[in-house]
């Protein structure tokens, strides 16, 4: 089994309010950044914010260049932004287009999510719907993604929600214009009822989609109080994990750390006698030039 790759989510949505360690600014995130990739995190991911509020600054690229610059002074990890969902595409990915071209930077990888879903969160007790969302990545707007990352000469993971998702990857794939090997991100939560269930026969419905000698990687990014079952089970499977505060504010009802669960799952993995990838290793299995 190949050597597991662990990404860091280091901050997201969350606030310090549900976490005080959530980092806001770019200091606080490189600091962030780098106690991840001690403890095994390969992959680093984070949202650009506002240093004082912790407001999102969606595509905001100076913010992510100065967060950029600090992190590699200090380590190699992979790095990737975010995009917004409520931009329109020419201005989702305009960070993405800048800091391609900013010499200042190591710019290698970018994210796409594709198709539709539902993104409502659903309240068991009150039997009650949240906030009424259609996440939309029309096919036109997707392809587009995957020309300027090819000018970009970057990688991509591809976010998975729902199977149709997946097909639409293969589709792609069939049509000759996604970077091998693939990187796949199934989405699994507890919250929000879109998708397959957080369970071993989810997991393996996405896996038997997968045909015979496809080059691929997965991981998993799992919402909630299955969190630590999906991710084990990655582990197992062969795939790679996602974790950190910035997905789960809390561990074990404690909030700790993004490098406290990074280490959580290094040491989970090499206690199954899976070893955890460098970043020099994480960019040879996923095609990421050296």
């Amino acid at each position: 089994m190949q050597k597991l790759i662990i990404e860091a989510a280091i901050n997201e949505a969350t606030s310090k309010d549900l976490n005080p360690n959530i980092p806001y600014g770019p200091e606080e995130i490189a600091r962030d950044a780098v106690e991840c990739a001690k403890a095994g995190a390969s992959i680093i991911h984070f949202h650009a914010r506002d240093p004082q509020s912790g407001d999102q600054r969606w595509i905001d690229a100076d913010l992510y260049a100065e967060s950029y610059r600090l992190i590699q002074r200090e380590c190699a990890a992979i790095l990737y932004p975010t995009y917004s969902a409520s931009l329109p595409m020419k201005e989702r990915h305009s960070h993405v287009a800048a800091l391609g071209r900013d010499k200042s930077v190591r710019f290698e990888m970018a994210t796409i999510d594709l198709g539709a879903v539902n993104m409502a969160s659903f309240d068991p007790k009150t039997k009650q719907w949240g906030r009424d969302f259609v996440y939309n990545n029309p096919h036109s707007e997707v392809m587009e993604f995957f020309r300027m990352a090819k000018d970009l000469d970057i990688s991509y993971n591809l976010g998975i929600r729902e199977p149709g998702h997946l097909r639409h990857a293969l589709a792609y794939y069939e049509m000759g214009i996604l970077r091998e090997p693939l990187n796949i991100k199934f989405f699994f939560t507890d919250k929000h009822p879109y998708g397959l269930p957080p369970t071993v026969r989810g997991l393996q419905a996405y896996l038997e989609m997968l045909p015979p000698g496809l080059p691929h990687a997965w991981f998993i990014q799992s919402y909630g109080e299955t969190h630590a079952l999906m991710e084990a089970l990655a582990i197992t499977m062969g795939g790679h994990v996602r974790t950190g505060i910035g997905d789960n504010a809390r561990m074990d009802g404690k909030a700790v750390t993004s490098a406290k669960q990074v280490e959580r799952f290094a040491t989970i993995s090499r206690k199954f006698g899976r070893e955890v990838a460098t970043p020099a290793e994480a960019r040879m299995m996923l095609g990421i030039p050296g």
